[in-house]
């Protein structure tokens, strides 16, 4: 719901239980959580989770839910890998 919010109606492309099982099958991710608020940050809070990763282009942006993570990591944009242009 918060990605139609915040994109528009034509907004996620995949459904919701597809873009759980991609997320899931990467190693480095232990567990998905879906939310329906526009932003994370009650979840993070409730979570606390050690690491939040944000793409390299949130740097100079509020991050909701940062107070509550030990550290924020950014992750490379690759050209060309955008999730807008699937």
């Amino acid at each position: 719901a918060s990605i139609k919010q915040l994109k528009g109606d034509s907004r996620p492309i995949l459904p919701l239980e597809e873009r759980i099982k991609i997320i899931s099958e990467l190693e480095s991710v232990d567990f998905v959580v879906s939310f329906n608020d526009p932003t994370p940050e009650e979840l993070i809070r409730r979570i606390t989770p050690d690491i939040l990763v944000k793409g390299e282009d949130w740097k100079d942006k509020q991050i909701a839910g940062a107070e509550y993570v030990k550290e924020v990591c950014y992750a490379p944009l690759l050209e060309g890998h955008s999730t807008t242009n699937i």
